[in-house]
Formats: structure tokens, sequence, C-alpha cells
């Protein structure tokens, strides 16, 4: 995929909107995709959106509460399989146009295509959080519902795709203009520093090579606590760490709550099953134990995401929501009684379930804490990993779901088959 394109290119011939919902935990997790297709002018020619059926058991209430899409709204929606043909032929060869769509919308969608037709997208697009900024370098805040305050644009909500694809064209609109009334010297000057503006990244880069590598461990007792105030709700990334018993060997009974976009966290999370990592429904972590080697990285991939890091005296509270108009920050935290009792409600009985879904069915580890037999099932044929907790069987070869549901009950996994 291109860099962000020329906040010019899409007035010649039009352009394509993008926008998704994701559940916030999973990476590559869409449950709302939407389209809308727009004449130079901005004129709406055509749209499509989908709910997306994710790969997740539920939908989070924080996630919910955010955008009004439940887990019964989602349940029978088609797949991202099914959706990404249409997606892909929708925007055809047009400039997509986004709100950090570079970043989000756009890595999804290539997660996708890759996967199901061995290549991303090849279309440019046009960041209009980048140009905002660019052009507007005075306003403080630039979320889309900021921009769209600023411009006088009225949007019928937020945080639904497609209402978010309308207020995005409103607002790339103003961007147009302004960016149209620039006087030529101001404009050749923005232009010369989007063409280069990751020169002294890319230098930096290079000479951080010839250095040694300093790996920072992580130092959980002097962390700052967490409480909650307008300064850290004012922070995109931010991370709420909690260890339950800590000794010199390692870690157990892990709580971390993550703000904002965190793929090395997820990616870091995905690889080390042995942790026992679990996602309760607000999307509150947890692990059963970690070594002091896998804590110290944890750190590392957490700081690389941007996060500021924080713990927590308590455990976590898995009932995170909201604050009206605010970013989503981790509530006051509980007892850990009240923290045990609440977990133990979202976990499924039993631990396991099948679920049928497309040409097979998913085994889902809703209660992962004694570690998934990963490696076990890997070797079955048919078998194939979505994410940490989740497979996917298929294949004339693969065992039927009665018959993993017995193979999985000798492991000492009671499974039920799901007929969603």
């Amino acid at each position: 995929m291109s860099e962000a394109a020329d906040v010019f290119l899409p007035g010649r011939d039009g352009y394509v909107v993008l926008d998704t919902e994701s559940q916030g935990y999973a990476r590559f997790c869409p449950i709302e995709i939407a389209l809308a297709r727009f004449s130079p002018e901005g004129v709406l020619l055509d749209s499509y959106s989908t709910l997306v059926k994710p790969r997740v058991s539920r939908v989070s209430r924080v996630v919910t509460e955010l955008t009004g899409i439940t887990t019964e709204m989602v349940r029978s929606a088609p797949t991202p399989r099914e959706v990404m043909g249409p997606v892909r032929d929708f925007i055809g060869g047009s400039v997509i146009v986004g709100h950090d769509v570079g970043a989000n919308d756009i890595s999804i969608i290539d997660h996708f295509c890759e996967a199901y037709f061995g290549e991303p997208l090849r279309s440019r697009h046009v960041d209009t959080l980048y140009w905002s900024r660019a052009l507007f370098p005075d306003l403080g805040h630039y979320n889309l519902r900021a921009l769209a305050e600023y411009f006088g644009v009225e949007p019928e909500t937020y945080h639904r795709a497609l209402d978010d694809c309308m207020t995005t064209s409103r607002v790339y609109q103003k961007l147009l203009s302004a960016a149209e009334q620039l006087a030529p010297r101001r404009r050749f000057i923005l232009l010369n520093e989007f063409v280069h503006r990751n020169d002294a990244k890319e230098k930096k880069s290079e000479e951080r090579h010839d250095k040694p590598r300093v790996r920072r461990p992580l130092d959980y007792a002097g962390l700052p606590v967490y409480t909650e105030t307008k300064k850290t709700a004012a922070f995109a990334h931010l991370a709420v760490l909690h260890i339950g018993r800590l000794t010199p060997e390692g870690a157990r009974r892990i709580d971390l709550f993550v703000r904002g976009d965190a793929p090395q966290t997820e990616s870091f999370i995905s690889a080390h099953d042995e942790c026992g990592w679990t996602a309760d429904a607000e999307g509150v972590l947890h692990a059963r134990s970690m070594s002091v080697a896998s804590l110290n990285k944890l750190g590392r991939v957490l700081r690389a995401d941007g996060c500021r890091l924080y713990r927590s005296d308590e455990s976590l509270a898995a009932d995170a929501a909201p604050q009206a108009q605010e970013p989503l920050v981790p509530r006051a935290v509980h007892s850990r009684a009240a923290s045990a009792s609440r977990s133990h409600r979202h976990i499924a009985e039993p631990p396991v379930e099948i679920v049928p879904e497309g040409d097979g069915y998913d085994v889902v580890f809703v209660d992962a804490s004694r570690g998934v037999p990963a490696e076990w099932l890997e070797k079955q044929l048919g078998v194939r990993r979505e994410n940490f907790f989740r497979f996917h069987v298929s294949g004339d070869f693969a065992l039927s779901p009665y018959e993993m549901q017995k193979k999985l009950a000798r492991l000492g996994w009671q499974s039920a088959v799901r007929d969603e």
C-alpha cells in the first residue's frame, strides 16, 4: 500500500471513503465495513455497508456502548471471507479517503485481501487526519468529531461506519477547499513536507542499527499508579497493568487494559499461548503466568506501540465504560473478590465452544485459563489457527465436530456444539 496521497489527488476523478468499526482487543477483527463513492464535488453516488461476523465469541460491552452494535446483530452477519470480494470490487482503482485510514481501516482490508486473494489493495489513499494537521496546525484536536464541529458539519451519529463515511467526505471537501486557496509558496512547502515527511525517521532508524540494543527491564513497582484524571483521559495510547503476584522467577495473575491500537502487543499475546491469555467481554486481558523475560518483552512492545504504562494496586475492573464525549479509559479499580466474581460470570461453561462456521466449524476456547492445546490441534488434519484462542476446522479429512468433541474430552476439555 502506498503512502497517504496528496490531498488534491481525488478532486479530479472522485473518490471512495472507507470506514470500519472493530472489536478493539482483537487484531483484524472488523464488525462493520462501509464504503461510499463520491463525485469530485462530494456528491454521494453509491454506497456499500455491511455488518461482519467477528472471529471472537462476543462483542464487548464497551464497543456496543460506543457503536450500538451488539453480539446478536453480528451473530448471523457474513464472515470477512464473504464480504472482502464485494469490498475489493467496490473500491476498484479508486482513490480511498479516510480518517487515519492507512493505519486502521486499510490495514484490515489489506490483511484479508492478502489472505483470500494473495495481494493487498493497490489503491492510493488520502488521510484526512494527516492533512487536517498539516493545513490547520493550531486546532489542538483532530479526531473526526472535533473536525466536524470545527467545520460546521452536522453528522447524524458517530461510530457507525456509513455515517462516518458521510462525515469524512464533508470534512475532506473542507480540507480540499482550504488546500486550493493556499498561496503558491505555502502550497509548495506543504507538498514538499508531505513528500519528504519520512526522511528523518529513516535516517534515525539507520543510525540506531549502529548502536547496541539496550533491553530495558519492566520496573513494575516503579510504574505510576493509574488514576482517572483529565490528563490520563487525554492519552490516546495507554496501558494499565496489574500483577497479582510478582517473584524473581516471574509473574502470576496478570491483568492488562490497553487503550488505542497496539498491533505489536497483540502479536506478542498471540505468540505467547503458554501465558494462558484470555480476554473478557470488556476487553481486559488476563494471563495465568508469565516469565520475567516475557514480562520485560511485554513492557517493550507496549512502549513500542506508544502506550504510557501504569500499574493498578488492585485487579482491573471488567466493566469499563466510556464517559460521554471522552476517550475510553479504565474505570476505578475494585476489590480482588469483586473482580474474581465478575471474571467467573463472563466464563462460559463448558470452557470450549464448537461453532459451525462457513465450510467447517470453529473451536473457540472461551476459558483458556489453563492454556490452549495449540500444538495438538495444529497437528490435526484440516485445522488452522485464526487467533490465540480460536481455530477453524475444515476439509475432507478433518474431524467432525463430534469427533473433535470426544478427542478434546480425552485431553480434559469439555466442549459444547453451538448451533448458531
